[in-house]
């Protein structure tokens, strides 16, 4: 899993966490309530029993000795349940000290059926549900407390359940865990996603290439096939005619074993291993001798080769083989669509803190909207050299810069950094 998965993920799961815990804190309350209101109702008539169970007040006063033994009784039946006098005011006269809110003693007396809550005086500030009933011979409560401080949050409820506690947090834990597996499968779906589409992208290259090698090879192919058929068919050829023939044949298969040699070429650029060897390379020496050799095999009457190379020109941190497999399919290219009697103009310059390399031909030229502005359509028109010179470029850092025009022929140009002195 990359770093940004795991951030999202541990993200998700902490909000889902923290999801987990507030849907906990609500089940948890929703359950305190309801167990409250239950408990209530079951033991509402607990302090009209302790009431006639026996007079607690005599003559206006309270029996102490009367109310203890009832509440021991009341605590029999509910271990909880504690008992206190109230006069009308909610002050506690019997069983303890303190002051009771009368007025949910009074809604209770009323018929409301909450849970109410009321004071409890054992905990000052804690309330708790009850039983009340008014006492006989005054104008005071049987007022009985039927909880604990202990349970008057829903968190002292929950923690004093080991089953609720356990329950809620597995609960939190699922939603987690689950939040955290929808994210990876949904990662990994997009993953996968952009994986199919680059696979399908890549075989869309791969067909492209597939053509362009075809189309290369098939047309000195075919016309190597027709000349050696017509020598083969027409005894009647002169003898300067078969020189000629054979000439072209010789010149076909020449540029079949060149095409063949790019294929390896191009096999080792796209090699999963192949990693450029940088070293300090002369550009402008590179050039030059690229360019005598393509001088030196031109034939009289075809494309000439112009040098216009900086004479001081930095090195580059690069790999060489590289550079030249680049220049010279560019220029090959130039070349091949100048037209004869025409020149290619083969330069290095220095703009910046970069060398510039262009190979410019005086060819027809195209419109790059015209085959979408893309050198995929310029594959199209110049075939695997180009395709080499992009892997090669690709392979260096840098890429292949195109600009052409109707009439006005094409240029070709990439850059590399100079190496610092």
């Amino acid at each position: 899993m990359q770093r940004s998965d795991l951030k999202l993920v541990s993200g998700v799961v902490v909000a889902l966490a923290v999801l987990g815990f507030m849907s906990a804190g609500v089940m948890a309350f929703a359950a305190r309530r309801h167990f409250d209101e239950l408990t209530q109702r079951l033991n509402a008539s607990i302090a009209m029993y302790v009431d006639r169970a026996a007079p607690l007040l005599r003559e206006g006063n309270v029996d102490h000795e009367v109310l203890e033994q009832i509440a021991g009784h009341a605590m029999v039946v509910n271990p909880l349940a504690r008992v206190y006098l109230l006069d009308a005011r909610g002050r506690v006269i019997g069983g303890g000290n303190g002051q009771v809110d009368p007025d949910p003693l009074r809604r209770w007396l009323a018929g409301h059926r909450g849970p109410l809550y009321g004071d409890d005086p054992a905990h000052p500030g804690g309330r708790s549900i009850f039983s009340v009933h008014p006492v006989r011979g005054g104008d005071g409560f049987v007022y009985v407390v039927l909880g604990g401080a202990q349970f008057a949050d829903a968190g002292g409820f929950v923690s004093s359940s080991r089953i609720l506690t356990v329950t809620l947090l597995l609960l939190t834990s699922i939603m987690a865990l689950g939040g955290a597996i929808a994210v990876a499968i949904d990662r990994r779906t997009r993953r996968n996603r952009a994986q199919v589409e680059a696979l399908r992208s890549l075989d869309q290259d791969r067909r492209r290439l597939f053509e362009s090698i075809g189309h290369d090879l098939r047309t000195p192919l075919s016309a190597a096939c027709g000349y050696l058929e017509m020598l083969e068919q027409d005894a009647g050829l002169s003898g300067e005619m078969r020189r000629e023939y054979l000439s072209l044949v010789s010149a076909h298969c020449r540029r079949l074993a060149r095409l063949v040699s790019q294929i390896f070429r191009l096999a080792r650029l796209e090699s999963p291993g192949r990693q450029p060897i940088l070293e300090p390379v002369s550009v402008c020496d590179l050039a030059r001798d690229i360019g005598a050799r393509f001088e030196r095999d031109t034939r009289p009457g075809a494309n000439r080769v112009l040098l216009d190379i900086e004479p001081s020109a930095p090195l580059v941190l690069a790999d060489c083989e590289l550079i030249e497999t680049a220049i010279e399919n560019l220029l090959d290219n130039a070349i091949r669509h100048g037209g004869p009697e025409s020149a290619s103009r083969l330069a290095v310059e220095i703009h910046q803190a970069e060398l510039v390399v262009s190979i410019q031909d005086s060819g027809r030229g195209f419109d790059p909207q015209a085959v979408r502005a893309s050198t995929e359509g310029v594959q199209s028109r110049n075939g695997l050299g180009l395709i080499i010179v992009q892997r090669a470029l690709g392979l260096l850092g840098t890429r292949l810069d195109i600009r052409s025009a109707p009439g006005c022929g094409t240029t070709m140009s990439f850059r590399l950094a100079v190496m610092n002195p």
